[in-house]
């Protein structure tokens, strides 16, 4: 059985490929057209080059949405349906009690997170309060090897909006953020740097959503368990499907603007033809107007 995690570090990788390969072709056009700036072809050259890639970029970004879309959906469909120890009247208690109290030391979250290990539910609200609270840097879910549904959900959500950038933009989020206040703050036009490529699972969890391999360890356990398989079959099956319906629409669009093409350029030649004959049969009358009237050239 396939994994949704590398269901979807799979359709990352071929995107990641195939964008390069697209902003590959593009560079090469225009390094070709070096020598030619300012001139009038080097700037219908390089506008065509980028429509190229923009539309290239476009159909490839509509085609793997479904991928994700389908994948993300799935893994949704799966915490919905999972099942987490409640917590305890006892551990229900303690916890509003640290949601109202005002000062909270670490401490006493520590300690509370270490009894409450076999309750990911506790764990997680735990992290909530200590985020509340200002103390930072807890992630008490990690002491169980398992998460609750509102974690994964919380995690879904962030890979989602992850995914969505990953596709808008070949520049790391980090540097554009870093470019746009460069700008503002100081008026220094800076070129925001592309995205490291990812080669494995654990660099692309980590470099897109923030997720160690333990973390990631932890939703694949969440989202796959025995009883669930079959969720998670269907959830990958209809991403593979999405895929599939993708790509049909993508080259029924592509074989559409070929014959429209074909038909432009044909109606483009029976103009000009016709404009010739017409041309022909102008000189031939005017050549028998002469003749009749007895014109001569001589």
């Amino acid at each position: 059985m396939v994994a949704l995690t590398d269901a979807l570090y799979k359709r990352a990788s071929e995107f990641q490929g195939k964008r390069a390969e697209i902003i590959g072709v593009y560079t090469d056009k225009i390094n070709a057209l070096r020598g030619f700036e300012g001139s009038e072809a080097y700037g219908l050259r390089s506008r065509k080059a980028a429509e190229e890639r923009d539309n290239d970029l476009s159909k490839l970004r509509m085609e793997y949405s479904g991928y994700f879309n389908a994948i993300f959906d799935g893994m949704l469909q799966v915490i919905g349906s999972m099942q987490t120890k409640a917590p305890t009247p006892d551990q229900m208690a303690l916890i509003q009690a640290l949601m109202l109290k005002k000062n909270v030391k670490r401490s006493e979250l520590d300690g509370i997170a270490e009894t409450c290990k076999d309750t990911p539910i506790v764990l997680s609200l735990l992290s909530e309060i200590a985020l509340d609270k200002g103390i930072t840097g807890t992630h008490y879910e990690q002491l169980s090897d398992q998460i609750s549904g509102s974690t994964a959900e919380r995690w879904v959500k962030s890979m989602r909006s992850g995914i969505v950038d990953f596709m808008n933009s070949e520049k790391s989020k980090a540097s554009r953020i870093q470019a746009a206040y460069q700008k503002d703050h100081h008026g220094v036009i800076a070129t925001a740097k592309d995205r490291p490529h990812f080669k494995t699972k654990d660099e692309f969890f980590n470099m897109l959503f923030g997720l160690s391999s333990e973390q990631v360890a932890q939703f694949d356990k969440a989202i796959t368990p025995v009883a669930k398989h079959s969720v998670a079959d269907r959830a990958v099956s209809a991403a593979e499907k999405a895929a599939q319906a993708a790509e049909k629409a993508a080259k029924a669009a592509e074989k559409a603007f070929m014959a429209s093409n074909v038909q432009i350029n044909t109606q483009r030649l029976q103009n000009a033809l016709e404009g010739r004959y017409a041309d022909n049969n102008d000189g031939m009358q005017s050549d028998e107007t002469k003749y009749q009237d007895g014109g001569s050239d001589d």
